[in-house]
């Protein structure tokens, strides 16, 4: 018989409970009103999560502040007299329960805004100046007037923080610069700016950005706007890094063949705005024989059968072929649908054709690829499709889609028979999406097309 020191003890097990309901917030509350013992676990769990700051608000006395319609439309609590210690007990009492906070400018759905005349009463009526004690990842949004007050909510126990500020700003670049200074612990940093600014500003932010992350030893997730390629070589020596997103990625200077074998834990790479296939080709090679599982590569220009075929490659050459499970490719990220610069027909020349993603069949395990290109495809050899069907056997979801800033005018060359290998090969399909012909020949039994 087991020690009773080994089984859960009863708070362990209402935790527990309390943990699986985490989805039914009415079922929390009526716990939390009508059970002693339910009370702490349920209410940690019911304020674990808090987007925007209006439902701590309403946990000081009624008297204290008032709803009002700005011009704008929106609504906004604000203060209606002075704040004291005493009053802020239940707050408090609420506050220090709260693990994931997300500022008001994220989420649109937030309907009540905090007004600053709140925060700056805060500030000095709680004791210690930390509205959220134990507060782990903040999600913040810099706007110029709450900025001022985001220290109340950096405490001693914050492992994960999403600032996004603007490169205008003096002070913010200032709190990007110290960042490491006063919270070497972070694991998981999301360091973004605005996207309305000027080159300069933009490459002096990239470059603040680059000097503060290169710091980090212990990074478990990085997202950037963009990051200096030396930045780069650095943090590929990290020992933990697991995800890497880089939203723009553009190098001023790179370094001639280099092959590091970087990133040697990173799973996850996503990068959505890559300048030109070489800055691209520039980051895989760092990551050479690194155990990514997923990738997601995009590319802000439309790009041509020969330069996709240098993405592969480098692909191919520089992806581990036993993690690599799943894998997006996009050209024309910045195009829009009224782009007259590219409606137009392409020749099958341009198109992507089964040499194109020749590279790619090395890679056995994939589980989903998808790749969106402006030229579109040109798989024209029905045995090619039986090839790629083969090779891509475990997948369970194969796209290859033409965008639909441009016109395909010509037939494709593969009939509705020729998809036949994936229903023989891939078991776990789920979706496919090709261009393929879907008339029958006239003289075709429409009940045998596919026997």
């Amino acid at each position: 018989m087991q020690s009773p020191s080994k089984f859960p003890h009863i708070p362990e097990i209402i935790g527990l409970i309390c943990e699986q309901l985490t989805s039914e917030e009415p079922t929390l509350a009526s716990l939390a009103r009508t059970s002693k013992m339910f009370e702490g676990p349920a209410l940690d769990v019911l304020w674990a999560d808090l987007v925007g700051f209006y439902p701590l608000v309403k946990c000081l006395p009624s008297n204290t502040w008032n709803e009002e319609e700005r011009e704008d439309n929106k609504r906004c609590v604000v203060l209606k007299q002075h704040l004291t210690p005493a009053d802020c007990s239940r707050f408090l009492y609420y506050a220090r329960r709260v693990h994931r906070f997300t500022t008001d400018q994220i989420y649109l759905e937030v309907k009540v805004h905090t007004d600053i005349s709140i925060y700056q009463a805060l500030q000095f009526a709680v004791q210690g100046g930390k509205l959220l004690p134990n507060l782990r990842q903040l999600l913040w949004a810099c706007e110029k007037e709450t900025f001022p007050f985001l220290h109340m909510f950096l405490g001693p126990l914050l492992i994960k923080l999403m600032f996004r500020f603007s490169v205008s700003s003096k002070m913010q670049l200032s709190f990007v610069t110290a960042l490491y200074k006063h919270y070497p612990s972070l694991k998981y940093v999301s360091l973004t700016f605005y996207p309305n600014a000027s080159a300069d500003d933009r490459k002096q932010a990239i470059s603040l950005i680059s000097s503060a992350v290169e710091k980090w030893n212990n990074l478990h997730s990085l997202q950037a706007t963009s990051l200096t390629y030396p930045a780069l070589l650095k943090i590929a020596r990290l020992p933990h890094l697991g995800r890497l997103d880089i939203s723009e990625c553009k190098f001023d200077v790179v370094t001639p063949g280099t092959s590091c074998g970087g990133f040697p834990t990173l799973t996850t790479l996503l990068m959505n705005g890559c300048e030109t296939i070489s800055d691209c080709v520039a980051v895989l090679k760092i990551m050479d024989g690194s155990p990514v599982q997923s990738m997601r590569l995009g590319f802000k220009g439309v790009e041509s059968s020969t330069s996709w075929k240098q993405v592969f490659l480098a692909i191919n050459q520089h992806c581990h072929r036993e993690t690599l499970t799943i894998l997006g490719c996009r050209d024309g990220v910045n195009r829009r649908y009224y782009d007259t610069n590219i409606i137009r027909t392409p020749t099958r020349h341009e198109m992507i054709s089964y040499e194109t993603v020749k590279p790619l069949l090395v890679f056995h395990r994939f589980t989903s690829l998808m790749i969106e290109t402006v030229k579109g495809f040109d798989f024209s050899d029905p045995t090619t499709i039986k090839e790629m069907a083969t090779c891509w056997k475990n997948s369970q979801y194969l796209k290859f889609k033409q965008l639909p800033f441009s016109r395909a005018d010509e037939r494709p060359k593969i009939g509705l028979r020729d998809l036949v290998p994936f229903a023989e090969h891939c078991a776990e399909l789920e979706e496919l999406a090709l261009a393929f012909d879907a008339t029958f020949p006239p003289d075709a039994d429409q009940r045998n097309i596919l026997g």
